[in-house]
């Protein structure tokens, strides 16, 4: 019986795919931290739109840069837009001092504050870098973003949303076909406490734009609980979330970047580690 998804020529059969099928056999390529325990945790796959959301101070630009850093080195080349001026090259040079490859000429850092600049930018050089970082895209998003009514302001909000979404849906296909990776950090409002796992659950309704959640088919949070820096997963293209299977990293930040320190586990009784 002939194979359907093959076709003779000349005696010589050669595969083929429909438009828009996917080879199941083909391996995923995975980002890098540097960290071996922190990259089995996250998973973090090429192909995808990913986010990382957190308060103030939690770890968001750490993560980041020692995931630009990291994949620097291994010869992918990166673009990194800073949108809160907090990311400078003294501290660049810090992480990577004595690591075995120092190269930053794949590392480009562009400080850009308009959202408009920072999605033109972002589209239009996907083809020329494998890993685009926003760091962070909620700041932009909520700059000017004022009205003389609350219905107004909702008015604005929806419209400026509408047009970021279609644009970065746009992006998140071409991510997707071409085995990139785009990585959005969005801030989220300051956490008096976090008292138990519920309260984690609730971090994904602070998000500034939470409909654009959905384009991520990774997400991360990081939190400060009970005096330790902790990352859960909030979505995941194939491991469970943090709302299945209740694990988190707890990690520590230092000048090279983000160190591993073990992973725990929430109960009812709080975390345990």
């Amino acid at each position: 019986m002939p194979n359907i998804n093959s076709v003779d020529i000349m005696g010589e059969e050669l595969k083929v795919y429909l438009k828009g099928e996917v080879d199941l056999k083909e391996e995923i390529d995975f980002l890098s931290t540097g960290i071996p325990e922190v990259d089995r945790f996250i998973e973090l796959p090429y192909g995808s739109t990913s986010m990382f959301f957190g308060p103030p101070f939690s770890g968001k630009t750490a993560f980041c840069l020692s995931i630009a850093i990291n994949e620097t080195i291994k010869g992918k080349r990166v673009l990194y837009i800073d949108t809160e001026n907090g990311v400078f090259p003294a501290r660049i040079r810090r992480m990577i001092e004595n690591r075995t490859s120092t190269s930053l000429e794949n590392f480009k850092l562009l400080k850009l504050y308009t959202l408009n600049e920072i999605l033109k930018i972002a589209a239009g050089t996907l083809n020329g870098y494998d890993v685009v970082i926003i760091d962070s895209f909620s700041r932009p998003f909520l700059k000017d973003l004022h009205a003389r009514s609350k219905r107004e302001l909702e008015e604005k909000y929806q419209q400026r949303m509408l047009k970021v979404y279609d644009v970065l849906t746009d992006i998140a296909s071409v991510v997707y076909d071409e085995n990139k990776s785009l990585i959005l950090v969005s801030e989220i409002k300051k956490i008096k406490k976090l008292g138990s796992r519920r309260d984690i659950k609730l971090l994904n309704f602070d998000l500034p734009f939470a409909n654009l959640l959905y384009l991520a088919k990774n997400a991360y949070g990081l939190v400060i609980y009970d005096e330790a820096r902790i990352l859960f997963i909030d979505r995941h293209q194939f491991k469970p979330s943090f709302y299945e299977d209740p694990k988190v990293l707890v990690f520590e930040i230092e000048d090279k970047g983000i160190k591993y320190v073990k992973e725990g586990k929430f109960t009812e009784e709080g975390l345990a580690l």
